[in-house]
Parts: structure tokens; C-alpha cells; sequence
């Protein structure tokens, strides 16, 4: 057993001896918070989990959820420096909601945990935030786009230590259209069927997702959905397919009674913000027969807030259940909120080899959206120098992170660089690298050339001017090679490194940065 799942599995029967007692300490710790934040729209009457059972004809359940939390793990500040986020609030909040309603709460997560975010979280693959999600006994989970960037073989290895299932329909292996996760599950929650269908997404010209298929989640929606109409009282899409889709979803497989969403972005080789819909209060798509309405509902990004679903279902004559009441609420997570400590405990424990100095730095490398990038040309030439290769060639958007004077540690290597990306070997000819480099605003090492009008000129390799017709050894971020179509169409190798291995150990190397 590898020291990495022993931590592992140790942490999980610490957390199961911790949460026998967590109910108590969660309400002690969550004593002082308001219910609801101010200026919250106020719920109904009764509305904060409707008073429970009623009546034997009806049946009251509430939904927690959460999307695109992208790795953050701690508390951060915002610009008007309030502490928000913190997956140890979270933990405390979910539980305080599960004491309240006992037996009639599901726990969902739609996608996107592990792509950037805290050093931890890349460091790790993932496998914190999983440790985390499985001691707050998350009902199911259906991966974004973001879960596939670590590779396919990471996800399916995390995913095999969690107690929660991991659901996706609409992704297939493409050698043999074989299901990667299960399609749906059916839980029994206080009495009802509850069906639940994950629905994604993955980026098809990122290397990490070549071996697979991604199929339409309309299509594969309409083909499960009858199936699951016939064995649940309730069907619940989660997914992860953006919003737009969600509403075409809601609108062309009405037999869905819930969508819980997560956020898809656009591609680009050059940085971009991330935008995320957060649903203040969810869209509600009238089905085509006029009974009833399809529920959306989205809760942002980082964190920041838990989503909070609480339905009504009603018994009819026939003895089928249908939503009669549904009440929404966005709960922030800040810092009224007190920590869950058995969790901050598990990431400090975590935490320790990431504390490891590499090297010291003298000068301040600055990482500039534009222009001349100190960071991105030392990153660059890390991996040309680590791999002996003639060129490399790195993506803008690789380096999110440059540095300050003082000690360089492991955790600042995933500041730079919080992908994962692995490193490919091309043979490129020297016209094939002018071409790329006329077409793409990228980080090289090993040549040299001048920027002109519609081009550039002058293309020295090392000391020597390119032969169009040489064949040369280049190396480049996996995430390039995905995205520049003439890179795309080349056979490539594995090194066996990644972009955070290579720089790990050429910061060693370099003992001081001046």
C-alpha cells in the first residue's frame, strides 16, 4: 500500500470514530449563525424543511447541492475582504441541516472539484476534496469537465476510494463504447424513489479526454428517463452540461422533475475569467402538458454558497407522487459559520509535504497576461532543460502564478502551475514550429525569433538559424497540444513527467533563483 492511501484510509477511520459524535458538535458549533442570512428573501411558512411529515399522503424532502467548487478547499477573502467558502463550513452546515431533517435529505454534487483551485487539491489528484465529500457522506456525484484534466486513469482510481457513487450516462471509452461510470442510481429517501441521472461534459480536444466519447445528454436523457419514470417516484438530472443545455433538457425530456446543474466555460489558449450562473432562485420550465414544471437549480462556484432545495410531494388517487411545493434558498458559507476541525485536522495532515522549501529566490518573477513573461520563460525552459529536448513550447494559460523573494516550496509550484499537465514529445520540422509560432502567442525555450506584422522571422534554433526540412525534437504541454490543431494531428510520446514534476525538480537543481 502506497504512503498515499495509507494517509488515506487512515483519515477515513479517524472521520468514522470523529462524525459518530458530529451531529452534537455540529449544532454547538452552528449555535450562534442566523438560519437565514440577512437579506435573504424570506422562505414560506414552514418552508425550512416544511415541518417534516405532515400527513401519510405527503412526503417532505430537501436537496443540498453544490457545483464548481474548483478545487477551493479553505476559506478565502473576497475584495471587501469577508471570509467566505471553506469546505469545513460545509461540513458543519450540511450536517446541522441533516440533525434537522433526519432521513429526508440527499446530498449532490455537480461537478467540477478538482480542475485548479487550492495547492492541496492538485497536489493530491483530487483525493482531499474526495476524503472530504465522503466523510460528509455525499449522496452521488457526477464529474465536470474539470475531473478529466488530471486524466481519466486519476479520476477512476479517486473515484474507486469513495463511498458516494460517481454517475455519468453520456460518457463512453471509445475502444469499446463501454460505460466509464454507472448511468443513474435509485435511492430510497424517507419512503420515496428518488432516481437520479448524471448527465456531462468533457472538453473533446484536451489529450485527457481522446480515449473517450461524449455522447448527447439530450439524446441519452431521453433514453434513460421513460426507464426511470417507471421505477422512482421522483427523476433528478444532475449535471454538469451548462445552463443553456439544462433548459433544453428541461424542455425536451419533461418527465424530469429536477435539473441540478454545473457550469460549462469556454476554451482558450490565452487566460480567461470563469463565469458561473448562480441561480438565485431556480428557473421553473413549464411542462408541455401544463402539469407541473420542470426546477432548475445552479449554486455557483468555489464554494461559496450551499444550495438548498426543499419539495412537497403529494400522494394522488393512484398512489404516485408528485411536487405539489418546491422553496429554494442559496445559504452562504462565511464566516459566521464554524469550522469543522476533524476536517481542518485532515488537511493539515495532508498539507505537510507540500510545506517542502525547493529552493530560495532573490528576484520577484512577475507573470503579466501579456508581454514578456519571467515566470512562464522559466517555466518553459524547465521543461526543455529537464527533457534535453531542442524546443518547448507551453501555453499561456499554463502559468497562473509568478513569485515573490523569499523560499520557493512545493505548494508554490502549484501556484504556477495548477494543472497537471503532462508533458508530450513531438517531431516537429522547422517549418512546422515557424507555422505554430506565427499562428500562437505561446512560451517557448530553445529558439529565438523576431515578432513582425502577420508573422515572425529570423527562427534560430538553439545557436543555429531552423532548417524548414529538420526534423526537431520539441516538448509541450499536454493542454497545447490538445488545443493547436497543428500539434493535434502529430503523433506524440510520453515523456512520463508533468509540467509540476518537471519544475519540482529543476527548482531543486536550481538551489537559488537570482
Amino acid at each position: 500500500m502506497t504512503r498515499r492511501r495509507f494517509v488515506f484510509f487512515l483519515c477515513l477511520l479517524i472521520f468514522a470514530q470523529s462524525f459518530s459524535i458530529w451531529g452534537d458538535e455540529a449544532k454547538q458549533e452552528y449555535e450562534d449563525v442566523p438560519p437565514f442570512p440577512k437579506g435573504h428573501p424570506p422562505l414560506e411558512k414552514g418552508a425550512g424543511g416544511f415541518g417534516g411529515f405532515t400527513d401519510v399522503n405527503h412526503v417532505d424532502l430537501v436537496i443540498l447541492h453544490i457545483n464548481d467548487a474548483h478545487g477551493r478547499l479553505l476559506p478565502f477573502d473576497t475584495q471587501d475582504q469577508k471570509s467566505i467558502g471553506g469546505i469545513a463550513r460545509l461540513a458543519t452546515l450540511i450536517k446541522k441541516i441533516r440533525n434537522e431533517n433526519a432521513g429526508r435529505v440527499l446530498v449532490l454534487h455537480a461537478g467540477d472539484i478538482f480542475s485548479r483551485g487550492d495547492t492541496l487539491t492538485v497536489y493530491y489528484g483530487g483525493e482531499v476534496d474526495l476524503a472530504a465529500m465522503n466523510a460528509m457522506d455525499f449522496d452521488a456525484f457526477t464529474p465536470g469537465n474539470g475531473e478529466f484534466y488530471f486524466g481519466i486513469e486519476n479520476l477512476r482510481q479517486q473515484m474507486a476510494l469513495v463511498r458516494f457513487p460517481t454517475l455519468l450516462a453520456n460518457v463512453v471509452y471509445r475502444k469499446d463504447e463501454k460505460m466509464v461510470f454507472q448511468p443513474y442510481i435509485i435511492k430510497d429517501v424517507a419512503g420515496i424513489k428518488v432516481a437520479i441521472l448524471g448527465l456531462g461534459f468533457i472538453r473533446k480536444e484536451h489529450p485527457s479526454a481522446w480515449p473517450l466519447i461524449l455522447q448527447d445528454p439530450i439524446v441519452v436523457a431521453k433514453k434513460y428517463v421513460p426507464l426511470l419514470r417507471k421505477q422512482a417516484d421522483i427523476v433528478i438530472a444532475l449535471t454538469h452540461i451548462g445552463l443553456e443545455q439544462d433548459k433544453k433538457l428541461a424542455a425536451e425530456v419533461p418527465q424530469i422533475d429536477i435539473i441540478i446543474g454545473g457550469v460549462v466555460h469556454e476554451v482558450t489558449t490565452e487566460r480567461s475569467e470563469h463565469s458561473h450562473n448562480q441561480l438565485d432562485t431556480p428557473l421553473r420550465i413549464p411542462k408541455p402538458d401544463g402539469k407541473g414544471e420542470v426546477i432548475v437549480a445552479q449554486a455557483g462556484d468555489y464554494g461559496r454558497f450551499l444550495g438548498r432545495l426543499d419539495i412537497r410531494l403529494q400522494k394522488n388517487e393512484n398512489s404516485q407522487y408528485h411536487i405539489t411545493k418546491v422553496v429554494s434558498q442559496l445559504l452562504p458559507i462565511d464566516s459566521r459559520i464554524k469550522e469543522y476541525m476533524e476536517i481542518n485536522k485532515l488537511l493539515k495532515r495532508y498539507s505537510e509535504p507540500l510545506e517542502e522549501v525547493l529552493c530560495t529566490s532573490e528576484v520577484t518573477l512577475t507573470n503579466p497576461a501579456s508581454g514578456d513573461n519571467p515566470m512562464g520563460n522559466l517555466v518553459v525552459e524547465a521543461l526543455r532543460s529537464e527533457t534535453d529536448a531542442d524546443v518547448a513550447l507551453l501555453d499561456r494559460s499554463a502559468v497562473q502564478s509568478g513569485i515573490e523573494p523569499g523560499d520557493i516550496t512545493v505548494a508554490d509550484v502549484f501556484r504556477i502551475h495548477p494543472w497537471r499537465n503532462r508533458v508530450l514529445k513531438l517531431t516537429l520540422t522547422g517549418a512546422q514550429l515557424q507555422q505554430i509560432l506565427t499562428k500562437h502567442d505561446i512560451f517557448t525555450a530553445g529558439c529565438s525569433f523576431q515578432k513582425v506584422e502577420g508573422g515572425i522571422k529570423d527562427l534560430n534554433i538553439g545557436n543555429s538559424p531552423a532548417d524548414s526540412k529538420k526534423p526537431y525534437e520539441v516538448v509541450a504541454g499536454e493542454y497545447l497540444v490538445g488545443l493547436v490543431p497543428d500539434l493535434r494531428e502529430i503523433p506524440f510520446n510520453e515523456t512520463g513527467y508533468r509540467v509540476d514534476t518537471i519544475l519540482q525538480n529543476y527548482l531543486r537543481r536550481m538551489d537559488v533563483i537570482k
